[in-house]
């Protein structure tokens, strides 16, 4: 993931930080070539991007951690000069009243220099991927219990969408020597998550990214696939996970079921101070041949 340089990042327009001059890192050119050259080169290689969002007026929004100023609707960012042969990300997060309540919601959205990128952030919208943002850690005794229902080796290797502080692959790779990677949204919990990775002395078998968890290219890679997530995620989720993984790969969902999909194993155990739902679902030969028939039969 590329994301804008700090130097970039502080010249958003509506961002209000104070930076300095320079050249952005990694754009520079032959000091055999005549200065007019090397302008006339950066100009064609570089432009401006503009990111216009769209969310509820009274929200408050932070693009990669650091507070926007501007206010209302619709708001529009502009970048400084980027290259134009990359593509850039940034991680919005932004919060707004709902029937008396905070809500907070995260989302990397994509972007390229010299376009105009519209975010629409508003409540119902397509584009608006990302659950809510509630963070509640899992308990270590329901964490190994997920792990032991999936039946996870040393061959196996776990992918945790919503990895929260990274205990799912951390305890995977400690206790059964199974390789993992965490994903998750919020650059905070990555941090968590990579320092319990460093501290628990796991780094050679597990993997921690900051990232869109329903935006994971080499998903099919997984055998086992964890999950903690609100149903509006899980939703979305169903059609990936059919999609992209293979026969025998199971998925183990904490408290949330997996829509219009036939669970392999449910219990109810307890852990720390209440009781929880874990439920397995299992990739089958032909899962989405055996789905189409089961609707066509109904």
């Amino acid at each position: 993931m590329i994301h804008p340089s700090k130097f970039a990042l502080a010249l958003l327009l509506g961002l209000g930080l104070s930076v300095g001059s320079g050249a952005l890192a990694g754009q520079k050119d032959s000091d055999k070539e005549p200065a007019k050259d090397k302008k006339e080169k950066k100009a064609k290689k570089t432009a401006t991007g503009t990111l216009k969002v769209l969310l509820p007026a009274e929200s408050t929004l932070f693009i990669d951690e650091s507070p926007t100023r501007s206010v209302g609707p619709e708001r529009k960012f502009v970048t400084p000069p980027l290259s134009t042969s990359k593509t850039y990300y940034y991680t919005l997060k932004w919060t707004y009243p709902d029937r008396g309540r905070p809500v907070t919601r995260m989302a990397v959205i994509e972007f390229h220099a010299g376009q105009e990128t519209l975010i629409d952030l508003r409540p119902g919208s397509k584009t608006t991927l990302s659950s809510q943002i509630i963070y509640v850690p899992t308990d270590q005794d329901i964490v190994e219990k997920m792990l032991e229902m999936a039946k996870v080796t040393a061959k196996d290797v776990v992918y945790d969408l919503g990895c929260g502080d990274g205990r799912i692959v951390v305890t995977a790779a400690k206790k059964f020597g199974a390789r993992g990677v965490g994903i998750d949204i919020d650059p905070e919990r990555v941090r968590e998550s990579r320092a319990n990775v460093k501290k628990q002395k796991v780094e050679k078998l597990v993997e921690i990214r900051q990232g869109d968890a329903l935006k994971v290219a080499d998903l099919s890679r997984a055998t086992v696939v964890t999950l903690y997530m609100l149903p509006e995620f899980q939703k979305q989720l169903v059609p990936i996970l059919k999609r992209e993984l293979k026969p025998g790969s199971r998925i183990a969902s904490h408290d949330y079921i997996l829509p219009g999909w036939k669970e392999e194993q449910v219990i109810n155990a307890q852990g720390g101070y209440r009781q929880h739902t874990l439920y397995i679902y299992l990739i089958g030969d032909n899962q989405e041949k055996k789905e189409k028939e089961k609707k066509e039969k109904k």
